[in-house]
């Protein structure tokens, strides 16, 4: 594998935040740890110099208003492309680009990512992906689904659910499952300040959601639960990182209800300072009504947190029922839970060696390359 060449095309990576973004970065620092020449092409709203102290190259494409597809497929192009061994595309931006301007022959190269995002160019389709298929994008990016090396799933829910949705039963032999690791580098154990800087109660006990704020996270069902929560027990407070389209109605109703004391919005923080956030929480908890996979779960658990999620989709993946947190049927398990303090009984070491177990199965990717 020492001789191997790869390059990653995703939108997304780190410092920007987001799950196409993570794993993304997971797996150009997998490759990299074991000899593999990584170069990532990704894109920033800025220009960024890359102060990284990475074993791979990032080169970065500013984000240009309307034309930005054209400018990054330019990027693109200009590589030696027949000098890499495989073209990783990691998420729905870079499909995009390489579906409708990758030359065949390299699309023959390409490893294509299945991560959530693909499964809205088949169903559930918003404006931006209804004028994107007008151009024929959804038929392209099934060409190139077709013509690809490989495809990987970060989960075997999210191999179902896209074969499901597109309908595309002759690819399932061509879909293998890479789940991606858990940066223990930037997760980890660590105390902080974080209850005199957000004014904390001393003696709480701090639930902890973190993510985008949409209506999809399960924030309505968990908010009708902590309402009940406060109502019987005084002792708990509900941390919340991450912004979205629904933290507004959240925030009315939290008003309306009288709760502003015992919850807090954090807003907006940057990946590597979220471990601070893990650390302090007694208990990480998100309702998901769907995921690919749910890599906060995991991260939660690399700091020593104990975790809870709905038994659905990609989270009863990595989610050990009872050995990393537990995994409910429904919202109203949560509140025994709290309540009875089930998640205390859980270990930081045993959540730790979890995560460790977990990483092991991304050596998948190697096995990829060898194909």
């Amino acid at each position: 594998m020492e001789s191997a060449k790869i390059l990653i095309v995703t939108q997304e990576f780190p410092p920007d935040v987001g799950g196409c973004g993570v794993v993304a970065k997971s797996i150009a620092n997998y490759l990299s740890e074991k000899q593999v020449q990584v170069t990532v092409l990704t894109s920033s709203d800025e220009v960024l110099l890359d102060k990284s102290q990475e074993a791979y190259r990032i080169d970065r494409v500013k984000r240009v208003p309307k034309i930005f597809p054209l400018v990054f497929m330019a990027r693109l192009l200009r590589y030696d492309l027949k000098a890499f061994d495989a073209i990783f595309i990691n998420d729905v931006g870079a499909a995009f680009v390489s579906s409708l301007f990758l030359p065949k022959k390299y699309q023959q190269k390409c490893v294509v990512y299945l991560q959530g995002g693909e499964l809205n160019i088949f169903y559930k389709l918003k404006n931006k992906f209804r004028v994107l298929n007008f151009f024929g994008f959804k038929q392209k990016y099934i060409q190139l689904l077709k013509r690809s090396k490989q495809i990987v799933a970060v989960s075997e829910c999210m191999k179902q659910e896209f074969i499901s949705v597109s309908g595309l039963t002759e690819l399932q032999s061509k879909i293998s499952i890479a789940m991606p690791a858990i940066n223990m580098e930037i997760f980890y154990p660590e105390s902080s300040d974080l209850r005199e800087k957000y004014q904390l109660p001393l003696e709480s006990e701090l639930i902890l959601s973190a993510g985008r704020i949409d209506a999809h996270k399960g924030y309505q069902k968990q908010y009708e639960i902590f309402k009940q929560l406060a109502e019987q027990d005084s002792a708990f407070h509900w941390l919340i990182v991450g912004v979205g389209p629904y933290e507004e109605t959240l925030k009315e109703a939290i008003k309306k209800d009288g709760l502003e004391k015992r919850i807090t919005f954090v807003g907006r923080v940057a990946q590597n300072e979220l471990r601070k956030f893990y650390s302090l929480a007694d208990v990480f908890w998100q309702l998901s009504l769907w995921e690919a996979l749910g890599l906060v779960y995991l991260e939660a658990n690399a700091c020593g947190t104990p975790v809870i999620g709905f038994r659905n989709s990609g989270v009863q993946e990595i989610v050990a029922h009872h050995k990393s947190g537990f995994l409910i049927e429904n919202e109203f398990e949560s509140l025994e839970i709290f309540l009875e303090r089930k998640y205390k009984k859980f270990e930081a070491n045993n959540l730790i060696a979890h995560v460790k177990a977990h990483n092991e199965k991304q050596s998948q990717l190697l096995k990829l390359l060898k194909n």
